[in-house]
């Protein structure tokens, strides 16, 4: 049997048996405490010990499902997010640059920090390529910039586009996570003729 360990692989020959176990470091305290105290205990164990060894398996358990229910909220929640940010990328390939180097991380925070003017993924790209089929010049002004500019490389830059074309310049400004790309972010103010921000 091979196993993979922190990127290491480690052989057991087969005539070694062997147990692995996979605990988190509660669930290995936990077992620690059962072990050594109550299953190999060398006298009588309290009920009381016992009943507190049971709640506290079930505070784990309970933890452990309240752990997967957040995930399974957040997962939820991040999906459009995500959705979007796959559709955005694939739209910047076909149209902008087949050079995909996309930091995942900064689309992702300016797609979470607007994420309230998404309605759907779906929605959010067909009005992106309306407004790109619609204002083609946008187009080339990105391609121009592709060289010089970080955030012009990233698909996020089709999504910006759209949110001040559609939106007051306060809304986008006030919600700018990015402090370093205001330079970007004023060329795509005054390609739109929504003026300067600086």
């Amino acid at each position: 049997m091979t196993v993979k360990f922190e990127g290491e692989e480690i052989i057991i020959p087969q005539e070694i048996c062997c147990e692995v176990q996979v605990r988190s470091l509660l669930q290995h305290a936990y077992a620690e405490l059962v072990h050594d105290n109550l299953y190999k205990s060398k006298g009588s164990v309290p009920n009381k010990a016992k009943r507190e060894v049971a709640k506290s398996m079930a505070l784990m358990e309970t933890t452990d499902d309240l752990f997967n229910q957040t995930l399974k909220i957040l997962h939820q929640h991040n999906e459009p997010i995500e959705c979007l940010y796959e559709n955005l990328s694939k739209f910047y390939i076909d149209n902008i640059s087949s050079e995909s180097n996309f930091d995942r991380k900064t689309n992702l925070i300016i797609l979470a920090d607007f994420s309230d003017l998404i309605e759907s993924d779906t929605d959010t790209i067909e009005k992106i390529k309306d407004l790109f089929n619609t204002k083609t010049y946008i187009k080339n002004k990105i391609t121009s910039r592709v060289k010089d500019y970080y955030l012009f490389q990233q698909p996020i830059i089709l999504f910006i586009y759209w949110v001040v074309s559609t939106n007051h310049a306060r809304i986008t400004i006030n919600n700018w996570p990015l402090p370093a790309y205001q330079r970007e972010l004023n060329y795509i103010f005054t390609d739109l003729d929504k003026g300067s921000i600086l």
